[in-house]
């Protein structure tokens, strides 16, 4: 068997580790029912946790690691993304932290093999594109569920 290797930083991130959380149990079996159970805690998982967070929708969400992605499977964020994470109220991190681009260019060796330009004007709030690493995506949105989550205990 090959262990997994765990990071504890990537460059400036570094990795929360969360304990497991085992809920009071009554003869091995959860005494609290829950609305909704959400599997996987990427970021499609933990946006609906805060989309329902913001509607007082109480969820838990099942996830294997016990922090946020190691390494990086998404790099890009696009434009209607973006949109979903104002609705959310989770942009300001995002576009802090994200690189806004709108042009690209892809090479083979020394040489250009694709060039390209996204539509993008000055109508336009927000860029049609940041790059920004899934590790990053995912803790802004796991601040911004304990931000609602602590404003609704209040």
């Amino acid at each position: 068997m090959i262990a997994e290797q765990r990071f504890e930083r990537i460059g400036p991130f570094v990795y929360p580790h969360f304990d497991p959380a085992l809920p009071p149990l009554h003869e091995g079996e959860e005494i609290k029912r829950h609305r909704v159970a959400i599997a996987g805690g990427g970021p499609v998982g933990l946006a609906v946790a805060l989309g329902l967070a913001r509607y007082g929708v109480p969820s838990v969400i099942f996830e294997a690691d016990d922090s946020v992605c190691m390494g990086s499977r998404a790099a890009c964020v696009s434009r209607r993304s973006l949109e979903i994470m104002e609705r959310l109220g989770a942009l300001n991190d995002f576009m802090a932290k994200g690189l806004p681009w709108t042009d690209g260019r892809s090479f083979y060796g020394e040489v250009e093999v694709f060039r390209f330009s996204m539509p993008h004007d000055a109508q336009q709030k927000l860029p049609p594109m940041i790059n920004l690493q899934q590790y990053y995506i995912e803790q802004f949105l796991v601040d911004a569920v304990a931000r609602v989550n602590e404003r609704a205990a209040d």
